[in-house]
């Protein structure tokens, strides 16, 4: 068949330089358009929640032919405002846009950004609290090289000692039955082992080194735990052994009384590392390893009175110098998106103790109104393995980003030590009261109150 003629212009083929100019052009012509619309503009360029940078979305190429320039295609789905409340890994998710803490307060609604969502549960995070992001393979933390946090609290503790029942006062004869002597104890180590509930001091400053360690340096005081018991008596009091027939004012009075004093100051330094990291988690689990020096001073006051010769006194002093490495574990729990949470803390250690203890006994007041030394001043020390456990759980409440309120419960239980009670000798020889005696214990109890800070 014949060809057909083709009438027209003829169009010469386009250069490349020319071909790729026009194509830029139309390139940049649709994304202006796309741009001038905030809803473009919008899915263009999105905040991400992960590093808290911007990040462009990728723009598909645009098809072009030489009669009209085509509309840019839609942007490909990126991260965008409306997409940020999703899950980044199993139980992890982030919260609305507009959480944090624009305010560097946290306000009212808490503000961390996943599932926790805690008020400021760690100040130092720089500026929304409990921020995580993408490590790579795993969800970590995003917090200052350098956190700076604290505690204050008032202690109201009770002190608990493990005596062995010795009779300080007993009867020079049974009031029923004057024939059986001696007659019965009226008061022994047991009525004054339980002392008053007394207020105490604990200071602890910590320093966050990275999200999973960090560095606590703790002090506690227990300067005035006292107790005391009287009995009285027409002319029976007597100390027991041979201790009470050697002495006037305690063999026959009339009033016996006994006074107990304890002061216990802790200091301690500890490395807190977390057990598993996960920064995310509601419950953060972490072990500890550290130092801690304790102090603990005992004084026992005896004084018999008979109101015909005078007043005499036996007294007791200890001193527990105990050092040593302590390890345990902490558990800090987050309680949903609300300022409240727990913490609970248990440590044990073996240590060291340096033990000592000094004693006299003084009779009635001899002529010029010194008093008759009965039992000169005589102190022996010794070395002894000693085991200090102790926990805490306190209940806290979130004020701010900064301020917290805390309250809770601690017990501490103490073994190996030289306890006043102890030490009582009511022989009457050139031996007694030469030995110390480093087997007691003591158990102390009770609450605390006080503030947390965060910076």
């Amino acid at each position: 068949m014949p060809s057909r003629a083709v009438h027209g212009p003829i169009q010469h083929p386009l250069s490349k330089r020319e071909t790729m100019n026009r194509t830029k052009r139309v390139l940049f012509l649709g994304l202006t358009l796309g741009l001038t619309s905030p809803l473009a503009a919008q899915d263009y360029y999105a905040p991400s929640p992960l590093s808290g940078s911007s990040s462009l979305a990728v723009v598909q190429p645009a098809s072009a032919s030489w009669e009209s320039p085509a509309v840019p295609a839609t942007a490909a789905a990126s991260t965008s405002s409306t997409d940020i409340n999703k899950s980044v890994v199993d139980g992890t998710t982030f919260a609305n846009a507009d959480c944090g803490c624009p305010t560097g307060s946290c306000a009212s609604g808490g503000c961390s950004w996943h599932d926790r969502c805690v008020s400021c549960l760690c100040g130092c995070r720089d500026g929304i609290c409990d921020f995580c992001h993408d490590c790579g393979e795993d969800i970590g933390c995003y917090c200052q090289e350098h956190c700076l946090y604290g505690t204050a609290e008032a202690l109201f503790l009770s002190r608990v000692t493990n005596t062995n029942g010795q009779a300080v006062f007993i009867l020079t004869e049974n009031p029923n039955n004057p024939n059986i002597t001696p007659g019965p104890t009226v008061l022994s180590t047991t009525d004054i082992a339980a002392s008053d509930f007394n207020p105490g001091v604990r200071l602890m400053v910590g320093w966050q080194h990275c999200c999973d360690e960090a560095l606590e340096f703790e002090y506690w005081g227990l300067w005035d735990l006292n107790n005391s018991a009287r009995v009285t008596s027409d002319n029976l009091l007597r100390f027991p052994g041979d201790l009470g027939l050697a002495a006037l004012d305690f063999f026959g009075g009339n009033v016996g009384q006994v006074a107990y004093h304890t002061q216990l100051n802790n200091f301690e330094v500890n490395v807190y590392h977390d057990i598993y990291d996960c920064c995310c988690c509601p419950t953060d689990w972490q072990w500890l390893l550290g130092f801690r020096y304790i102090n603990l001073e005992d004084q026992l006051n005896i004084v018999g009175t008979d109101f015909d010769t005078g007043r005499s006194v036996y007294h007791v002093a200890t001193q527990n110098n105990l050092f040593g490495v302590q390890t345990g574990a902490r558990i800090v729990r987050h309680c949903g998106c609300g300022p409240w949470g727990w913490d609970a803390t248990g440590r044990i250690g073996i240590f060291g103790n340096a033990a000592e203890q000094t004693q006299f006994v003084t009779d009635f007041p001899a002529t010029g109104g010194t008093p008759d030394i009965l039992r000169g001043r005589r102190t022996d020390r010794a070395g002894e393995v000693a085991m200090v456990a102790d926990m805490n759980i306190s209940a806290i409440y979130k004020l701010n980003c900064t301020w917290a309120l805390r309250a809770g419960y601690n017990v501490m239980w103490i073994e190996g030590l030289a306890t006043a009670p102890d030490q009582l000798d009511f022989t009457d020889t050139v031996q007694s009261g030469t030995v110390v005696q480093t087997k007691g214990g003591e158990f102390f109890h009770g609450v605390n109150l006080g503030l947390e800070a965060r910076w």
